[in-house]
């Protein structure tokens, strides 16, 4: 699965925030990859109420892509545009897969390994009894 930003034409005039931004996860042919969606959990506000929710289905209708979510917590369904939920773990973002291999340029890597060690070393004074 690859990560392909698609250029897209947004009217900023009158704008007060700016526009979301959001990548795509690709199959290896380049459309949209819907299966990463299910699974996933995120939160859609609601004028100010926040509701935890859990993706169940995902489709492509009209050039944009469509999540079809059900609350973590309560009864009820809805399809919502993919630019009015946040997902916790985005398929689309680089990244967040924690299994995932990166490759890390060679002059980073001795200040890394330094860091991670004086977290680790941290943790320990932490937890000694």
């Amino acid at each position: 699965m690859s990560t392909i930003k698609t250029p897209t034409v947004i009217q900023t005039e009158g704008v007060k925030k700016p526009p979301k931004v959001i990548n795509y996860p690709r199959t290896p042919d380049g459309l949209v990859d819907t299966e990463a969606y299910k699974g996933l959990k995120g939160t859609i506000s609601v004028k100010n109420l926040n509701v935890d929710v859990v993706v169940n289905d995902a489709r492509i209708r009209y050039g944009h892509l469509d999540l079809y979510v059900t609350p973590a917590a309560g009864t009820g369904e809805v399809w919502v545009e993919r630019k009015n939920i946040e997902i916790y773990a985005d398929p689309g973002l680089p990244f967040q897969n924690e299994n995932e291999n990166v490759e890390v340029p060679s002059f980073l890597a001795a200040p890394i390994k330094r860091l991670v060690h004086q977290i680790i070393d941290s943790e320990k004074l932490l937890t000694a009894p």
